[in-house]
């Protein structure tokens, strides 16, 4: 995989990550109200399906760091 990019483990990067995850969370708190002034739900679709994918990759860096993170049991 020669296009992978080094993963980021800083502290900085939870916070980036977990300020992308907010900031998608309140886009898409805002779409009923768009379906509701009459936006055309085909196209609202299209929004929560982006909306979705860009919240998706923070989502698993923050999983994949706690894994990391946390001891296994055994």
């Amino acid at each position: 995989m020669a296009d992978a990019q080094p993963l980021d483990h800083s502290p900085a990067a939870g916070t980036a990550a977990q300020r992308i995850i907010t900031e998608c969370d309140a886009t898409l708190e805002r779409y009923p109200a768009a379906l509701d002034a009459g936006a055309d739900p085909a196209v609202v679709t299209g929004w929560i399906a982006q909306t979705q994918a860009e919240r998706a990759a923070p989502v698993r860096k923050q999983i994949y760091a706690r894994t990391r993170a946390s001891p296994r049991a055994g």
